[in-house]
């Protein structure tokens, strides 16, 4: 069973296009939770506060032109509560509060953080730029003076990607000068969650150890685009476009709905 804990509109985040997408957070230090929130004409803010309740914080406005598509992470980020805010919402001026702007690889289609490494890669950048569509990397290990050590291109267009360093077994050893490719597929989205591994196709998903996925079962569902229900579901860009899983330590689920706005969800382990 999935309860609602809180839900913010898009209106209520000072959205103008009432459109959101992509969705992040961020356990800050004391125990706060923050959450980043994709729209199509900037990004919004939020809080989760001890009670579930989601509180609105501010937003910064895009700097470009609006997008359909939009994505954040997070890495090294301090807070900083200033006391004459009084609890209001801020708008943030990128001019001020911008300490250093990336311009190696224009648009993007995604954005993947690798905070042990302090490096972050842009993928499904423009085909016709030196990546090709594939990982462009930037080191932020000075985050007021970003640097690329280069990219690879060889594999095609990449549309998602998570990093995370091997430190397991069993390992398998190719020579460099002889690689072998095993296979080429796509797959749109991919995450790695200690001890679960899953990978989603445009048509199915798979968990790494049970590729049958015989052993898969529904244990929750939160319905936010209920209108239609009655036609066994829609392929629409309306819905669900993104949650963050519970990487929150107080094991609260966002979700960010396209047409309505941001939910504020937990797990609680009972049947319905």
């Amino acid at each position: 069973m999935v309860d609602m804990l809180s839900f913010l509109s898009h209106e209520d985040m000072e959205s103008t296009s009432r459109e959101g997408n992509d969705v992040w957070g961020r356990n800050a230090p004391g125990g706060r939770e923050f959450v980043a929130v994709g729209q199509t004409d900037g990004t919004a803010f939020a809080e989760i506060l001890k009670n579930g309740e989601l509180k609105y914080l501010g937003r910064l406005p895009t700097q470009t032109e609006q997008s359909l598509w939009d994505d954040m992470k997070v890495m090294m980020v301090t807070f900083t509560l200033d006391p004459k805010l009084q609890g209001e919402p801020v708008t943030f001026d990128i001019k001020k509060d911008l300490t250093a702007w990336f311009e190696g690889f224009g648009s993007s289609h995604n954005i993947v953080a690798h905070e042990e490494t302090n490096k972050v890669y842009a993928v499904g950048t423009g085909r016709k730029t030196s990546c090709a569509g594939g990982l462009f990397m930037i080191n932020v290990s000075n985050p007021d003076k970003p640097t690329s050590p280069g990219s690879v291109n060889e594999d095609g267009y990449v549309h998602g990607a998570q990093c995370v360093i091997y430190k397991g077994s069993p390992q398998a050893i190719q020579e460099l000068r002889n690689l072998l490719q095993l296979q080429r597929r796509h797959t749109h989205h991919g995450r790695r969650q200690k001890p679960r591994c899953a990978t989603l196709h445009w048509l199915l998903s798979i968990a790494a150890r049970d590729p049958t996925g015989k052993k898969f079962r529904g244990v929750g569902f939160f319905d936010c685009h209920p209108e239609d229900d009655a036609l066994g579901g829609e392929v629409e860009f309306v819905g669900s476009w993104s949650v963050y899983p519970p990487y929150f330590k107080s094991g609260t689920v966002v979700l960010n709905s396209f047409e309505r706005g941001l939910y504020a969800l937990k797990y609680t382990g009972k049947q319905g």
